[in-house]
This record gives structure tokens, sequence and C-alpha cells, in this order.
């Protein structure tokens, strides 16, 4: 559809009295992205919404305040049915939208509906610099999260999740405590998975994290991943684990189809085959993946690993 923009209020403006202004502007079937550039706002969305917008006060010093929704959104490359909420902006903008750039808009409430799925954001943003968000989502499919974690897993289940989003626009900081009760990494079912997960410039950390799946347990106490060059450092403990549903989870990684990717699967296909057994105890894993060192301490039962036969150990 084409664009649509109504704007209806009142101006009143006496002689030796300040300007006041109360007007309300809508507009429909516009596309997000463009007109958020055009006010030199770089936000990772598109798609075609609408808006109602309130400007009100005595000039120059107004409030905007204003409800939007966008259908059919694209948000940071994941598709999202809509994206709708209520944003106020500072008081004393002059009248001019641009300056919204360097001053803070309140967010009463961003939702993000997406199915049964539901993402809740409130806080603050400055568009041009900062952003403080408290987050809260339920039934959110891991699925989309695949849009991060390709080509290394596709993740299907659903979580629940709360925590916060903040510091720079361009590489925010996020804590976030999950639970999800059945999950999957590339088809190999994983189990229940709940702890905290932060994320910030690329890096993964993990704290608190156990992965539950019958008398199987599996406690992360600390992780940390870091993109930039695939630094792993981890600390966890496993009572009664699976050696050969770990085998097949490390096996179904996939690896980028580059020379260091091909490398890295031929490493991964090289290791023993038809590893089976039990472990119970405490293992440490660091350095850049592949290339990984490690320590364990605990009790190894009925285990196979490729022609080496272990009873106990």
């Amino acid at each position: 559809g084409q664009e649509h923009v109504s704007l209806a209020g009142n101006v009143e403006a006496r002689r030796g009295q300040p300007i006041t202004i109360d007007a309300r502007v809508q507009a429909t079937e516009f596309e997000v992205g463009e007109a958020l550039r055009s006010l030199g706002l770089n936000a990772a969305i598109s798609g075609r919404g609408r808006v109602d917008l309130q400007v009100q006060g005595t000039y120059p010093d107004l409030i905007l305040a204003g409800d939007f929704q966008v259908n059919d959104a694209v948000l940071a490359g994941v598709p999202v049915e809509r994206v709708s909420g209520r944003l106020r902006g500072p008081q004393g903008v002059s009248g001019d939208i641009r300056a919204l750039k360097t001053q803070t808009i309140t967010v009463e409430e961003i939702l993000l509906e997406d199915g049964p799925a539901r993402v809740a954001l409130s806080g603050w943003i400055r568009p041009g610099d900062a952003i403080a968000l408290e987050v809260a989502g339920t039934a959110v499919p891991l699925e989309r999260l695949s849009h991060f974690t390709s080509p290394y897993a596709h993740l299907a289940g659903a979580a629940s999740f709360s925590g916060s989003v903040e510091g720079r626009l361009a590489q925010p900081q996020a804590v976030v405590k999950v639970n999800a009760p059945a999950v999957q990494v590339n088809g190999q079912d994983l189990g229940a998975v709940a702890g905290q997960i932060g994320y910030a410039a690329g890096n993964i950390e993990l704290a608190g994290l156990t992965v539950t799946q019958g008398e199987q347990v599996a406690r992360v106490d600390r992780a940390t991943f870091r993109g930039a060059d695939g630094a792993l450092s981890l600390s966890a403990s496993v009572e009664q684990g699976d050696l050969a549903r770990l085998d097949a989870i490390l096996r179904s990684v996939r690896f980028p189809d580059t020379p260091a990717g091909r490398e890295q699967q031929q490493r991964l296909a090289a290791l023993p085959t038809g590893m089976s057994g039990r472990f119970d105890g405490t293992f440490a894993l660091s350095g850049r993946w592949p290339d990984l060192s490690g320590r364990a301490q605990g009790v190894l039962a009925e285990a196979e690993l490729g022609d080496l036969r272990i009873q106990r150990l």
C-alpha cells in the first residue's frame, strides 16, 4: 500500500505569550527502516507499519509520545510477525525531530509477537549512543537463534528468559536467565537447559548453567567463548554423563565451508568412533577450538573409545 499521513490538533500563538501545541500525527503503511534512516537513526528493523504520535507542550519544550506497530518485520535479520509499543520522547526537542538522536527516549513498552512467542522490553534508548532495557520472553522458538549459531548449530525447542540489554547501541551487552525444558542441537536431544547467559562484543559467557536429561546432569560453573579467535574456557561437572550422547552432539557440529572450516571438520571426523560409556566427575577445557587441552577427574565406567575398552577407570 501507499503511505498515508494525517495531522490534527491545535496551535495557539498569542501576542506576548508562548506558543502552545497539542497535535496528533498519524501515519500508516510507511517503511519503518527508511523513515528511521531519514531521521539519521540506523535501526536494524524493516517492515511496513503505522505510528500514532502526540506532540504537546509549550514551544520549544515539546513532549513527544506515541504508539507504533510494524507487521511482518525483520529485526536484526530475524523475521517477527509483529513489533509494537509505546515510546515517550524527552521534553524540549525544540520541534526538531532529528534532535532525538542525541536525547533519551523512554521505552514504556516494546512487544515482539510471533505465533505463541512474546518478548517485552522496557527502559530507555539514546538512538545515537546508548541503550538500557529490561527484557522478558516466553515461548521463544530457539530456531530463530539459529540465524546467529549457523552453521555450527541448528537449535530447536522453546525458551523463556528475563534479563537486561545495555551499553553502546552498536555493541550492546546482554545478560539473561534462560529456562528451556527441551532443547535440540542439530537434531540431537540436549535436554532441559537453565542458567545465565551473557553476550558482549561477540563473546559469550555462561554461568550456573545446568543441562538435564533423565538421570544425566551437566553443570557448567563457568564458560567463556571469545568469538574473535575461538578461545574457549570451560569448567563443568557431570553426573551419569552419557558419552555416546556427547559423541553424537559433537559429531553433529558443522563448520563454515572455508579452508579453515573444512580442516576443523576433518579433525572432528578423525575422532575415535563408537564412543560410549558413563562418566561422573569434573572436567575443564581451555584453548582455541578445535585445539583444546583439558583435564578431568572422576569415574569412567563401561566405556568404549574406538578400539579401547574400559571397564572402570
